[in-house]
C-alpha cells in the first residue's frame, strides 16, 4: 500500500516482530556512539546515521531473519585468501573461520514483540520505494556517482543513506523497515 511520501508500506504482522539483541534487555538500545566512532563496525549499527542522530531497531518477521542480520558482521569475506588465514588460525589455536565468539552467544537473547496496529514499515523491495527515493534524492545520488538506486544500494554493507552520504548508514528515509526475509 501506498504510504507517506509515495513509499510502499507494509503493516506489522499481527504475529508480532523477533529481534536479537544484548542482555540484559533485548528491546532497550545502548546510548548513541560518538559521531566519530559511528562509521566504525563495532560502534553500532551498520544502518545507523554517520552523525549520531539516529539509530536503526532491528527486527524482522522471523527469528531465522534476526540472527541472519545480527551475523552480518560475522560474515566472511569471500575476496580474502580463506585458505591460508585458516591454516594460520588453526597454528595460533585461534577461533575457526565461520565460528561465532561464544562471549557474542552469551551476550545475546532473542524477544518476540508486537507494534502498535497501526504501525507501517517502509517496504525496501517495492519498486514504488525505489522510485520514490530516487525522486526526493536524486542529486545526491548524482553527486556520489549512484547513477540508478536499487536494493543493493541501500542495504549494502557500504550503501546511500538519505541525509547524503554513502557509508555505513542506510535504510529508508529515517524511517522504520520491515525485513521481508529475502535475501539479497
Amino acid at each position: 500500500m501506498k504510504g507517506a511520501m509515495g513509499f510502499d508500506v507494509v503493516s506489522a504482522p499481527a504475529r508480532g516482530l523477533w529481534r536479537v539483541a544484548r542482555v540484559p534487555d533485548p528491546l532497550q538500545l545502548p546510548p548513541l556512539p560518538p559521531p566519530t566512532e559511528t562509521p566504525s563496525r563495532s560502534a553500532g549499527n551498520r544502518y545507523d546515521a554517520p552523525d549520531a542522530t539516529y539509530r536503526v531497531t532491528y527486527a524482522g518477521t522471523t527469528l531465522e531473519c534476526c540472527f541472519t542480520e545480527t551475523l552480518a558482521r560475522f560474515r566472511l569475506d569471500q575476496k580474502l585468501p580463506l585458505a591460508a588465514i585458516k591454516r594460520e588460525w588453526a597454528q595460533d589455536n585461534k577461533m575457526t573461520l565461520g565460528s561465532i565468539p561464544a562471549d557474542w552467544r552469551v551476550q545475546r537473547l532473542k524477544a518476540n514483540f508486537s507494534v502498535p496496529p497501526d504501525a507501517v514499515f517502509v517496504n525496501v523491495d517495492h519498486p514504488d520505494t525505489l522510485k520514490t527515493l530516487r525522486y526526493h534524492y536524486g542529486d545526491s545520488l548524482a553527486e556520489l556517482g549512484v547513477q540508478d538506486l536499487d536494493r543493493g544500494d541501500i542495504t549494502a554493507e557500504t550503501g546511500w543513506s538519505p541525509d547524503g552520504s554513502h557509508t555505513s548508514s542506510t535504510r529508508t528515509a529515517r524511517s522504520r523497515g520491515l525485513d521481508t526475509g529475502h535475501d539479497s
